[in-house]
């Protein structure tokens, strides 16, 4: 699954990187690196795609940058 970390006021992702995981009984697992923006608000975002239909999976949870 693709992941981005976004900082509000950015059009850019701060990180990017690929996790796996995350069905009903396994938690998310992986790493991506990413500088703290000046930005106190963001979000991390996750991507997939259906191998049976094709269709995009999107989520997304609010963050706060310390």
């Amino acid at each position: 699954m693709a992941l981005e970390v976004r900082a509000d006021g950015r059009r850019r992702p701060v990180g990017s990187g690929v996790v796996t995981g995350g069905d009903a009984l396994r938690p998310f697992t992986g790493e991506v690196r990413f500088r703290t923006p000046r930005a106190r608000l963001g979000a991390v975002a996750l991507a997939t795609h259906s191998a049976g239909d094709g269709r995009a999976w999107e989520a997304a949870v609010r963050v706060r940058f310390r």
